[in-house]
């Protein structure tokens, strides 16, 4: 049976849904600040785990309503955005890191949004060839329903193993091309005969950059907003200011060093045009890197003078090196010059990496973050 042949990207128009995506990232952007919330009002290793587990799972939701978007264009269901909308902010709100007891609430809103966006990307009446992720509602969502009926913290292994799962699908099929079915491959031709009448479409690069554009500058506003809540609330004093404001140059270099150079070789256009599985793996990493600096920027103002504790300490070392290390790969594989621009995200990563083992306070940690950016920044072509 013969496949429906590729659409152009150009004859999807996305203009329509542009304020309905916005509306939805300020859902997302609220459910990382939970999270972060949650992960310093206990940094422990335990609660990192489940932190890890939320926020890719909350990555993942954000991840499929926006190939959703893509696919559906013109054709998008305001009343799917929102109700996808309304479910982010159920898990955001049912925590376990605040609230163990809602652990369940949380595993229903993601379940209950994993089929709807599936069930709305079937009904478009198109379907992605290099994207499988909006189909695969129904094996994955096994390891979150079993959970329903464990106890913690049995449930939040389940939740990592869906996870897992979800990245292993991602990893492996997700750009790979469809296979020629063979006679017996019954399953395989079924779903062939159902996909016919649909269109073949590709990933919208140009829609896929714009909107992971608009995550990025929205999860950093969470360090921005950090940062101003703290300082609205706190007596300052000189150690105090310093901190605050070398927690906003580091803000600024982080924005710089993802938003500047040419527009073809910034971050999140080289992303959008990748493969989604080598595109939307480094944009999850660079995200989780943006939520560990804000979680030790937290930290590191809360007590300018006093040593930072060591887990938060790491993860404002990892997530500074993690986002130099993730800004470079994107825009290496994308054509920038690699000689320019590895050697300095080398050395600045390893200074960040270096906090890990210098017990230092919050000024003098946001003072070598500031200092390690910068020098990335330098190879960054204007």
């Amino acid at each position: 049976m013969e496949e429906a042949t590729t659409t152009a990207d150009g004859e999807r128009d996305h203009s329509g849904i542009e304020w309905l995506e916005l509306f939805f990232d300020l859902m997302g952007a609220a459910a990382v600040a939970v999270f972060v919330d949650g992960l310093l009002t206990g940094a422990d290793l335990a609660n990192l785990g489940i932190f890890l587990v939320l926020f890719s799972t909350g990555w993942f939701a954000w991840t499929l309503v926006v190939m959703y978007a893509d696919l559906a264009a013109e054709r998008t269901a305001t009343r799917t955005i929102v109700a996808a909308m309304v479910l982010l902010g159920v898990m955001a709100a049912t925590s376990p890191l605040h609230f163990t007891g809602r652990a369940n609430a949380f595993a229903v809103a993601f379940i209950a949004l994993r089929l709807m966006i599936a069930a709305g990307a079937r009904s478009t009446g198109r379907r992605l060839v290099n994207d499988p992720m909006l189909l695969q509602a129904g094996s994955v969502t096994a390891p979150w329903l079993v959970s329903l009926w464990v106890a913690a913290p049995g449930k939040y292994w389940l939740w990592g193993l869906g996870v897992l799962v979800d990245m292993g699908v991602l990893a492996v099929r997700t750009g790979r091309r469809r296979r020629h079915p063979r006679a017996n491959d019954r399953r395989l031709r079924r779903r062939l005969r159902e996909w016919a009448g649909n269109e073949a479409v590709a990933v919208d690069a140009d829609h896929l950059g714009e909107r992971l554009e608009l995550v990025w500058l929205i999860l950093l506003g969470t360090i921005a907003s950090t940062l101003v809540l703290d300082a609205a609330r706190s007596d300052w004093d000189l150690p105090y200011v310093a901190t605050v404001l070398a927690g906003f140059a580091i803000l600024l270099l982080l924005f710089f060093l993802g938003f500047s150079g040419p527009p073809a070789q910034r971050p999140h256009n080289a992303l959008g045009r990748r493969s989604p599985r080598i595109g939307l793996s480094i944009h999850l990493s660079t995200m989780l890197s943006i939520a560990f600096a804000a979680a030790g920027i937290g930290a590191a103002i809360a007590e300018p003078l006093a040593a930072v504790p060591l887990l938060l300490r790491v993860l404002l070392g990892l997530g500074l090196a993690c986002y130099l290390l993730a800004v470079a790969t994107a825009r290496a594989t994308d054509g920038a010059p690699a000689r320019p621009l590895w050697p300095a995200t080398g050395a600045a990563a390893a200074v960040c990496l270096s906090l890990v083992v210098l017990p230092v306070p919050g000024v003098a940690a946001l003072g070598i973050g500031t200092l390690a950016l910068a020098v990335a920044l330098v190879s960054v072509r204007r």
